[in-house]
């Protein structure tokens, strides 16, 4: 009993010593766990990133890849086992997951759209090569010149190029050879005319129309995208779309009414030199007309020859319900549609092309847009100067007054008279026709006599002091439009044909009087054709 009481005794003792020494290990234990890895917390800087850290004293062995995965770190083993992040995608922009790098010869990290890339030994040959071939094609096209807003060309270690010029990009590609055009994704919008807003259907076009030197628009910083396009202005256009090549135009102007100091002179000179335009031929002289809107059914020939007058044959029937198969420039325009450069208007029966209307300026940088990628090859070659026109026949002082639906009826001089068989002096010419026909004053004049003659029936003398003692008669006429003592132009209408007097059948007698005699009046009026012009 003395010694149970005084073990109890003891151990009371002893309690605050166990309860000392519990509370020391419970903080000895509490201070252990704390300093291992918590499951969500952040791995270690020594450590690579790993989806999630297993807790755990010994950490898992880290995801940097092998010298044999990652080129880079096989030449400098020293570098720090941090993965890289790869470089932005040129064409996107956006980078790609982060991960192990996937091994590549570009690894130039840059928040550039386009960053310049240095190509690493394995693709430098390949991607050199493609920018050359993309250089020389743009520079073909004229896209690369002084001012032009290009960016350098990016080229991969496959070897696939690209430039962007604002809203265009040309690129490049070594399996196929072929350099393809595209909207650029990588150009940021902006206003280059303060009259094209962002909401014009060809606001893209018009831009590129810019960018790419083509059109530099008007000094008042407009393009005016609802003008229509003059043919001047078209020359200028096609000129600058074949790179502006090293022309001489000629000292001698191809088209009468495109002097030597026209504004388009080179240019037109230079598109009649590579034959997309002949112009016109009238009164044995060439016309371009440069001031006219250009139709669409010339546009659309002018394309055409522009792209080298590629094969193509045209379809029996037209693309388009207001297009006839027999049309002039059907088969450019079939083309046009073909080409998938024009799809025309929705019409009753189909599509409507309006070849007759003209262009307006946004239309026409668009149809130019669609067209560069069928004429970036085409090499215009040079023809030289458009053949002399034959000389002009002589001029003659008066010009025919009527058609004759064929030959005169009877020429000047000496005849047996329809009528009464007797040899007698046919002192005019007769041109045949119908009654109502138009006859026309044969040079300026005043009418000096009209009336009754007998013979003549209605008659007409008209006298002309510009050429000196002259005039000349108009007889059997079937109705007047002057009258006595009227002043009339060359080439007015003055009456009409008929058959009064003594005649068999409608015709004009039509005689001219030289200082009091009558003469051949195709001496004053030349050979008699078949119709008035």
């Amino acid at each position: 009993m003395d010694w149970s009481q005084s073990a109890l005794s003891t151990s009371r003792r002893h309690i605050p010593l166990l309860l000392a020494l519990l509370t020391v290990l419970s903080l000895l234990f509490s201070t252990t766990v704390s300093a291992e890895p918590a499951p969500s917390g952040t791995p270690l800087p020594t450590a690579a990133p790993t989806a999630e850290p297993i807790p755990s004293a010994d950490p898992m062995p880290t995801a940097e890849p092998s010298p044999a995965e990652d080129p880079a770190r096989a030449q400098d083993p020293s570098r720090s086992s941090q993965t890289a992040r790869p470089a932005p995608s040129p064409e996107s922009g956006a980078p790609e997951p982060t991960g192990s790098p996937a091994p590549t010869a570009e690894p130039t990290p840059s928040v550039a759209p386009e960053p310049t890339p240095e190509p690493g030994p394995d693709g430098d040959a390949l991607a050199v090569q493609a920018r050359t071939a993309l250089e020389e094609h743009a520079a073909e096209l004229g896209r690369v010149r002084t001012g032009a807003p290009v960016s350098a060309p990016v080229c991969t270690a496959a070897g696939v190029c690209h430039r962007a010029y604002q809203r265009l990009t040309l690129t490049w590609s070594p399996t196929s050879g072929v350099v393809t055009h595209k909207p650029s994704r990588s150009a940021q919008p902006r206003r280059v005319f303060t009259d094209v807003v962002t909401t014009n259907q060809f606001v893209k076009e018009v831009e590129w129309l810019n960018a790419v030197s083509i059109s530099t628009g008007y000094s008042d910083g407009t393009y005016r995208p609802l003008h229509y396009v003059e043919r001047g202005a078209m020359a200028a256009f096609l000129y600058r779309m074949a790179g502006s090549p090293s022309f001489t135009p000629p000292g001698e102007p191809t088209f009468a009414d495109v002097p030597r100091h026209h504004m388009f002179y080179p240019q037109i000179e230079w598109l009649a030199n590579v034959r997309v335009t002949t112009g016109w031929v009238e009164d044995h002289q060439r016309w371009f007309r440069p001031e006219s809107p250009i139709a669409r059914d010339a546009m659309a020939a002018f394309l055409y020859r522009f792209a080298g007058e590629p094969a193509f044959r045209a379809p029996a029937t037209s693309p388009f319900v207001d297009v006839a198969a027999q049309q002039m420039f059907h088969k450019e325009m079939s083309w046009l549609s073909h080409s998938k450069l024009a799809t025309g208007w929705e019409a009753d029966g189909g599509r409507a092309f309006r070849p007759a209307e003209s262009i307006k300026r946004d239309a026409m940088a668009a149809f130019l847009f669609r067209a560069a990628p069928l004429t970036a090859s085409t090499t215009l070659r040079n023809h030289g100067p458009l053949p002399k026109l034959p000389p002009p026949p002589p001029v003659y002082r008066m010009h025919q007054p009527a058609g004759t639906n064929g030959s005169p009826t009877s020429p000047f001089g000496w005849r047996i008279h329809p009528i009464t068989k007797r040899r007698t002096f046919h002192n005019g010419i007769d041109l045949g026709d119908t009654t109502g026909q138009p006859i026309y004053a044969a040079a300026d004049g005043i009418v000096m006599f009209r009336g009754w003659t007998n013979g003549g029936g209605n008659s007409l003398y008209l006298s002309h002091p510009g050429l000196g003692n002259v005039d000349s008669r108009y007889i059997h006429l079937s109705g007047y439009v002057v009258g006595q003592g009227q002043r009339v132009s060359r080439g007015q209408l003055i009456a009409f044909m008929g058959a009064t007097g003594s005649v068999t059948k409608p015709h004009l007698h039509f005689a001219v009087k030289e200082h009091g005699d009558f003469v051949d009046p195709t001496h004053w009026i030349g050979p008699i054709s078949s119709f008035y012009r």
